[in-house]
């Protein structure tokens, strides 16, 4: 059942509006007895405890991507070394990368992916960079992020180019892939 309508449930319920009030209300938004029974059954239930958080700021969530990204950087330029070790110039014709050069570039950003991917879903709930200054990746509700959702987060935002700039104006310091994966960047406490 969406989180949304079980707080709306918690929410009417604390203005004053009766159990029948609300009930309308959900029939009317076309859900049937079956959903408004589970939906009033999640509202009874105890609230999960949401930790409290304090959210990362715009500069913290920069210097620690741009960690990540000299990381990466220093794996392309050693590849890059690698390949003129391997295949060097000869004579006065100008250096060419080679295909293998290309290889290992592509796998190389495959393995920064699987590296912000799975790190983000593990334990430690973020990249090395985020790591060093005390930041972690999770749900709202304070979870680790499940391995689907942190590839839907790498690839919003990487590959779609859905970037950050949100984290500076935001309230709760989200850039656009964490207000639609529900997700938040924090400092640890």
């Amino acid at each position: 059942m969406d989180e949304e309508l079980v707080e709306y449930v918690r929410t009417n319920r604390e203005a004053g509006f009766s159990d029948e009030a609300i009930i309308g209300r959900l029939r009317e938004g076309g859900l049937d007895e079956q959903e408004i029974q589970e939906l009033f059954a999640q509202a009874n239930s105890p609230q999960k405890e949401t930790k409290e958080y304090v959210p990362a700021g715009f500069f913290r969530r920069a210097i620690a991507s741009l960690i990540d990204i000299a990381l990466l950087g220093t794996f392309l330029l050693t590849a890059s070394f690698i390949d003129v070790a391997l295949n060097p110039p000869t004579g006065l014709e100008q250096y060419s990368p080679s295909t293998g050069l290309f290889v290992m570039y592509f796998l190389l950003t495959l393995g920064y992916a699987a590296y912000e991917i799975l790190l983000t879903a593990s334990s430690w709930e973020g990249t090395l960079g985020k790591r060093l200054f005390g930041l972690t990746v999770h749900t709202k509700q304070g979870e680790r992020l499940p391995v689907t959702i942190s590839v839907a987060r790498f690839f919003l935002k990487h590959i779609l180019f859905i970037t950050t700039p949100a984290v500076a104006f935001t309230e709760r310091k989200q850039g656009v892939h964490d207000m639609i994966l529900k997700t938040v960047v924090v400092r640890k406490q």
